[in-house]
């Protein structure tokens, strides 16, 4: 800019102007020659000029993309919007969908600066958004329809801890059936026939209801799958829909928190002048199938199917038989008695009752009867800390101490 005042009263040096172009024209804003331009809204209309020129001189001119390449931007944002498919949480998709619409108008300004390249900024742009939302849209609906399929199926099965942790891990629980090694749970109420005989329904009802309530919080408390109830038997089960290291712990310290509730009910049952019940518990681990089961679109379970299951529900009928309240299979002795070996403190003890044959196997099989434990503890692991003994013995021939049952 040079002054055309100072050109007319002759304050510039002689030879300003030699070999330039010089346009002349008025800055000022009462001339109302100002132009709205992309980085101004007073943009002189002669210096509007003068960039046209310079850019004419030096051949430094803004090309416009083709529409080929603008129909490849336009595939490449939309395609990389898709990506958002694989994020696992709508949080994460969001973050994505933001970064992308930033990258492409930072790549988009960068072209313009650096390399005088116009490409339309809206259809990638646009393409980008859109696929995106409509991705968290359709990931929304799909995940609120598989965590509504999970929270129906699994709502009266296991606690909501592990109902949330199924919600947010969906691949976690298979629907469709696979095999897992777990330990099973069978509980049964001993002579309830004769029971309700002696009973008012209401009164059966009444007790049952009590009983199936207090079983099934502390089945919840150990974080177990509660199966299903048969009339008076509870079938629950540990390792499935999360995997549990500790299953076949768990289950051990469930039953014998399940024995010391019962207890405590014969008492309040024998002060209210009622008719106490007494229970039996088979524990037994394996591999079983374990998934939905049942009529596909009319009445479908989570439950487990297999041998180990069975064996399970006939070690239940052996605690009448030896007149026990708790008793294991092979199975659940031998992932339990690792630990107790190694660790001689522990409060709980084993007992070889005997060597059977159950129904429905012609293979015999051992089981062992287990009591006394910690109730303080949280774990076998923990009941190490207070105890002074433990002991894995073997007793077939001589009956242990008639348990309070």
């Amino acid at each position: 800019y040079v002054s055309a005042a100072d050109v007319l009263s002759g304050r510039i040096s002689r030879g300003v102007f030699h070999d330039k172009n010089v346009l002349i024209g008025t800055t000022t804003i009462a001339t109302y020659d100002l132009k709205v331009t992309p980085f101004s809204a007073n943009f002189p209309g002669v210096e509007k000029n003068a960039t046209v020129l310079a850019n004419i001189i030096s051949r430094d001119f803004i090309t416009k993309a083709s529409p080929l390449f603008d129909l490849c931007t336009v595939l490449i944002a939309g395609s990389m919007s898709l990506l958002m498919m694989f994020q696992r949480r709508a949080m994460h998709s969001f973050i994505f969908l933001v970064t992308l619409a930033a990258n492409i108008i930072i790549i988009n300004q960068l072209c313009f600066i650096y390399a005088g390249l116009r490409i339309n900024l809206v259809y990638p742009l646009t393409a980008a958004l859109s696929g995106g939302v409509f991705m968290i849209c359709y990931k929304f609906i799909t995940e609120e329809k598989t965590a509504r399929e999970i929270r129906s199926m699994f709502s009266s099965y296991v606690t909501e801890r592990v109902m949330n942790e199924l919600i947010r891990n969906p691949q976690m629980a298979k629907l469709c059936g696979e095999r897992r090694e777990i330990t099973v749970l069978f509980s049964d109420i001993r002579d309830f026939t004769s029971y309700s005989e002696k009973n008012p329904p209401e009164i059966v009802v009444e007790i049952l209801n009590e009983y199936l309530t207090a079983m099934t919080d502390i089945i919840f408390r150990w974080e177990g799958t509660l199966d299903k109830f048969v009339g008076d038997e509870i079938v629950a089960f540990w390792g499935a829909p999360l995997e549990q290291e500790d299953h076949a712990e768990r289950a051990v310290r469930c039953a014998l928190d399940m024995t010391g509730k019962i207890n405590e009910l014969r008492h309040k049952w024998l002060s209210e002048g009622r008719l106490p019940v007494s229970m039996g518990i088979g524990i037994n681990t394996g591999e079983v199938l374990v998934g939905n089961i049942g009529a596909e679109g009319k009445k479908m379970d989570y439950t487990v199917i297999g041998d180990h299951v069975n064996t399970a529900s006939r070690v239940e009928k052996l605690t009448r038989t030896y007149n026990v309240p708790i008793l294991l299979a092979e199975g659940t002795f031998n992932r339990i008695s690792e630990f107790m070996k190694s660790d001689k403190s522990s409060r709980i003890s084993i007992t070889e009752k005997a060597e059977v044959t159950v129904k429905g196997k012609s293979q015999s099989i051992k089981v062992y009867e287990v009591w006394s434990y910690s109730p303080r503890s949280h774990s076998l692991l923990q009941a190490i800390e207070d105890a002074p003994v433990a002991c894995i013995e073997s007793d077939k021939d001589q009956r242990s101490a008639p348990y309070p049952l």
